[in-house]
């Protein structure tokens, strides 16, 4: 099948609304308005706002990366640490880095 110009037109606006939908989540992220919710869940500002991700749902057994402990968790969508190794680590549950971070610390590295 050829590439048509309407299939380039189609595609440019699903990538649109695409990168529409990842600024928006990056400013729901410099909000922080669910600041209680992203901590009580225990993940970084990148993990809680922006990552997309899909889960099933089953409960699926996973090893924590830290205390290498055997938990169980409620959908196919398995953190990295467990809650108890998350909280001494003071470490984000889904990717395992700091969550002690806020968006415009991150940008103002970034800057050139």
């Amino acid at each position: 099948m050829a590439w048509t110009k309407e299939m380039i037109e189609s595609t440019g606006k699903i990538r649109m609304m695409h990168f529409r939908d990842f600024i928006l989540r990056v400013d729901k992220a410099r909000a922080d308005k669910g600041r209680e919710a992203r901590e009580a869940s225990r993940e970084c500002p990148f993990c809680f706002y922006v990552m997309v991700v899909m889960a099933g749902q089953a409960f699926t057994e996973f090893d924590c990366g830290s205390c290498e402990g055997k938990f169980s968790h409620h959908n196919t969508r398995v953190p990295r640490l467990c809650d108890g190794c998350a909280d001494s680590l003071e470490a984000c549950v889904r990717c395992g880095g700091s969550r002690m971070w806020t968006v415009d610390e991150a940008l103002a590295k970034v800057k050139t």
